[in-house]
């Protein structure tokens, strides 16, 4: 009886040894996103030192730092007021002598539409916590991955990171499919689904609950701000 193979994807061959820094963006700079940031940040130092091009990394959000920020996430007092992703990069920049970008904007399409600039990359991390933002991010990444077939910041892998109060999760997947090499021991798969791919059905459900409460929570509100109206 014959065992059966293990099944592996094998990094896109691309990103093994590029000749200039892997693009990245990195969305959401809150809990999650604040602290993978350091963690780029620490592998891309290793990298630089073993001969690698490195990472060059956009972090995005719109959001500012306040004092609730403080501690739980990776700001201090004395960032009260900046963006978050200003923060963050200023620190990275400063300690590593690097370059990397702050996009101080949600990574999404604008009132006409038009995809934001910078949004392309090789490799996406999304640390958000709404649903519409992963729908969002899976649409934009499926119209970039038509026009960027040949560029070196062409979109091949998004990694998901999400959380509830007790567990977490982070779901890998390629974007399109990643030519794999002939292996005789593991039996290769050129795709990885992403989170819209695996859990769709169960987003939109989620969705569609969310949207609920919150029409029932206006509801509420409008009903008592009419009955405190003075005659």
């Amino acid at each position: 009886m014959r065992t059966p193979k293990q099944t592996v994807h094998f990094l896109d061959s691309n990103l093994l040894s590029p000749t200039n820094p892997i693009r990245i963006n990195v969305i959401g700079s809150a809990g999650t996103g604040s602290k993978i940031m350091t963690c780029l940040m620490e592998i891309n130092h290793s990298l630089i030192a073993l001969g690698h091009a490195g990472l060059q990394v956009h972090l995005w959000d719109d959001d500012v730092v306040t004092h609730a920020n403080t501690g739980r996430q990776r700001f201090a007092d004395s960032e009260k007021g900046l963006y978050k992703t200003v923060a963050i990069i200023n620190r990275i920049n400063r300690w590593d002598g690097i370059g990397w970008k702050s996009e101080t904007k949600k990574f999404q399409r604008n009132v006409n539409g038009v995809i934001p600039e910078n949004a392309s990359a090789a490799i996406y991390i999304s640390c958000t916590d709404t649903v519409n933002s992963r729908f969002e991010i899976a649409e934009i990444i499926k119209s970039l991955g038509k026009f960027y077939d040949y560029r070196q910041d062409t979109p091949r892998y998004w990694m998901d990171f999400g959380n509830s109060k007790f567990t977490g999760q982070v779901l890998l997947s390629t974007i399109g499919k990643i030519e794999q090499p002939k292996s005789r021991k593991f039996k290769t798969t050129a795709s990885l689904p992403s989170v819209i791919e695996e859990y769709g059905k169960l987003l939109l459900n989620l969705k569609v609950k969310m949207t609920r409460q919150v029409v029932l929570l206006l509801n509420r509100f409008k009903s008592r701000t009419y009955s405190s109206t003075p005659l």
